[in-house]
């Protein structure tokens, strides 16, 4: 796990309620999460459609999806966040760029 996760203020804060997802607060969203989803990180902008689709569809379907939507449609190779092309077999690859364009259309 990566460093800044360990000190994530949005994880201690769903730690201290005792809580799985930001969505079972009676204070979602919060300013937390809004500050979160608004730095600039396009892979951030994204959290509050995703935690909807937990909150809707349950956690392990969300999974599956993403396991499916984070793999290369041309090798299957796991790719991440800003990645435009597969470093396997360089199929062009749809990023978290395009998520957040897709959402604000």
């Amino acid at each position: 796990m990566a460093t800044f996760c360990r000190s994530c203020k949005i994880k201690g804060c769903a730690e201290d309620k005792g809580i799985g997802f930001c969505f079972q607060c009676a204070d979602y969203p919060c300013k937390i999460l809004s500050d979160f989803k608004n730095d600039h990180r396009p892979h951030h902008s994204i959290v509050l459609y995703n935690l909807a689709l937990i909150k809707g569809n349950g956690l392990n379907k969300w999974l599956k999806e993403q396991e499916i939507r984070w793999s290369c449609p041309g090798c299957g190779e796991k790719y991440s966040w800003y990645d435009e092309s597969c470093l396997n077999c360089n199929s062009a690859l749809k990023n978290c760029l395009d998520d957040e364009k897709e959402l604000e259309d």
